[in-house]
């Protein structure tokens, strides 16, 4: 059985090309001005990631987070993929400060759940 790769698909072929993928099992922060594509680009890149089996926290931090437009890019995958993208709404600086300093307990969570 071979191992899986060290980095996730973005999605995005010119993208993978340039950085290889995101490193699996690493927190990633995207950002930018807004209206540049930071959610559409990690929609995607989590959809990539659950079509693979794995387990996906977006953390939603400015409410941007459309699940609509999430199961429309899941496409036919839908069913498959999105019970295994968790989404996190901290509503305050304070709650995303506790949801981070403790994201080590919810990979070990989920890694258990598999």
């Amino acid at each position: 059985m071979s191992q899986p790769s060290a980095f996730v698909s973005i999605g995005f072929s010119p993208l993978d090309r340039v950085l290889g993928g995101l490193r699996r099992g690493e927190l990633t922060l995207i950002y930018g001005a807004p209206g540049v594509g930071k959610t559409a680009l990690t929609l995607q890149t989590s959809i990539c990631a659950a079509r693979l089996g794995n387990t996906i926290l977006f953390v939603d931090t400015d409410s941007n987070l459309s699940i609509e437009r999430l199961m429309q890019m899941a496409g036919e995958d839908k069913d498959k993929i999105l019970p295994l993208i968790f989404i996190a709404k901290p509503s305050s600086f304070h709650n995303l400060t506790l949801l981070l300093e403790n994201i080590g307990s919810y990979a070990v969570s989920y890694t258990h759940l598999r």
